[in-house]
């Protein structure tokens, strides 16, 4: 019983911390601003890049890619 609980609670805390939207990286981040910008969305685009920037603020090209939003 105290395996479960703690296993359940193990997946619940995963899921709370787990980024919006699937995305894990900045990487993925990057791709999907590049994917709004290319839909003409660029107001969404530019709060991906944000959250790529969050997650590597060294990585340069989300700053490039941001400005080009």
């Amino acid at each position: 019983m105290r395996q479960s609980t703690i296993l359940l609670l193990s997946m619940l805390f995963a899921g709370l911390i787990s980024p919006a939207l699937g995305q894990q990286t900045a990487t993925d981040w990057l791709n999907e601003g590049q994917r709004l910008v290319d839909q003409g969305m660029y107001t969404e685009a530019l709060q991906a890049y944000d959250n790529g920037i969050v997650l590597s603020p060294q990585w340069t090209d989300l700053y490039y890619h941001k400005g080009t939003a």
